[in-house]
């Protein structure tokens, strides 16, 4: 008896020991098979090895961080977050977590807490070269946002508004666009998106100078604030007939400015519309994103000029309005370099229909005229402005 009960617990152990080591041996395996998938960019087919290396091995911060850059390849941010933040929970000292967190925060425009995950990657391990590397590059992008609100560049036009605001000034311009509930609904969207963006704007402006008499005082500084230019504009248009394609540039720059705080109130979502917006939303939060919103903004700015000098062609009735937004084309195109950008793409792809080969030739003389006119215009405003400076 008692040899027996000697031996079924040296047998349990033998058995207890034996689990134990397959158990190391399938976490390893799938580990093993993560890493494998990794390297072939198969990055889902990563993520879920590392989750069932996970299961069976939940405390080992490696899986984690492997986990979180599969995440991050797939562009899953908020996931790879997630999991950096849990690395870093079950290791302090492994500098790798930091800086898949460091990446995550940066990829959602998050570029403070970005900073402030690399800089702690680099106390725990000061020559993690990567680390170091995507420090300074983050470090260059918040000065170039700083000095992009500095001189009132694109990212700071209508800066730090309400999201509320953005919210109302997009759903008020989709109810225009898209006239579901009639003409007479899609009207007044119209109308207050223009007067909420005006407000916005506006609001800028004073959070930016204030209200005294000498900012009254330096009222050509403030004219070249890219907020003074969509004000002016947006107060011009509240009276003015709906004209469609001109307010799209105040919306685009409204979704850019949402879509960075959609990103951080995925989960408040449904399932079945966070599993739909979540891929679409963190990329257009994202730098990548945040650029082809500017991109976009700059091209429709100059589009609807094009667009309201067709329209003359159907009556005189928009021409006022015309003016005007060639004025405001013009700020734009002395303050925005994706503005500059966008007239050069339009002033090629003229030039070339203008010079085609069926083209009659008299569009190409009347191209070649209104260019050498929009030359010396510019020639003779830069002469002005070096002869005051």
């Amino acid at each position: 008896l008692v040899l027996r009960s000697c031996g079924g617990a040296s047998l349990r152990r033998v058995h207890g020991k034996d689990m134990a080591d397959a158990v190391s041996e399938e976490w390893e395996e799938f580990k093993d098979l993560g890493n494998e998938a990794f390297k072939a960019k198969q990055f889902t087919t990563a993520v879920q090895h590392f989750t069932k290396a996970i299961e069976l091995k939940p405390g080992y911060h490696v899986l984690h961080s492997n986990r979180a850059g599969a995440y991050a390849n797939l562009g899953k941010w908020r996931e790879s977050l997630q999991d950096a933040e849990k690395c870093i929970e079950l290791n302090k000292d492994f500098a790798k977590g930091y800086g898949r967190k460091g990446a995550a925060h940066e990829a959602m425009g998050d570029l403070e807490n970005a900073k402030a995950a690399y800089a702690a990657g680099l106390a725990v391990d000061p020559n993690q070269q990567t680390i170091k590397l995507s420090l300074s590059a983050v470090e260059s992008k918040m000065a170039a946002r700083a000095a992009a609100r500095e001189r009132g560049g694109t990212e700071a036009i209508g800066a730090d508004s309400p999201p509320m605001l953005n919210y109302a000034i997009v759903s008020a311009a989709i109810f225009y666009i898209l006239p579901v509930l009639g003409s007479r609904i899609g009207f007044y969207g119209y109308r207050v998106c223009v007067i909420l963006s005006a407000f916005k704007y506006a609001r800028a402006l004073y959070q930016k100078y204030g209200i005294s008499r000498a900012v009254l005082q330096e009222m050509g500084k403030i004219m070249q604030d890219d907020n003074a230019h969509y004000l002016v504009l947006s107060l011009v248009l509240v009276p003015w007939r709906p004209v469609p394609f001109v307010i799209i540039p105040m919306v685009t720059y409204s979704v850019g400015a949402m879509v960075p705080i959609m990103a951080t109130q995925l989960d408040q979502f449904p399932s079945f519309m966070r599993g739909f917006l979540q891929p679409k939303v963190e990329f257009m939060a994202g730098p990548e994103g945040q650029m082809l919103i500017m991109a976009f903004a700059s091209t429709s700015e100059v589009m609807a000029a094009v667009t309201l000098t067709l329209s003359l062609f159907t009556g005189l009735r928009n021409i006022g309005i015309l003016f005007i937004y060639l004025k405001f084309l013009s700020w734009r195109y002395d303050s925005s370099e994706w503005t500059k950008r966008a007239v050069w793409q339009l002033r090629d792809k003229a030039g070339e229909y203008a010079h085609h080969r069926y083209a009659p030739k008299v569009v190409g003389l009347v191209y070649e005229k209104i260019k050498q006119l929009i030359g010396a215009y510019y020639s003779r405003k830069d002469a002005k402005e070096k002869k005051a400076s």
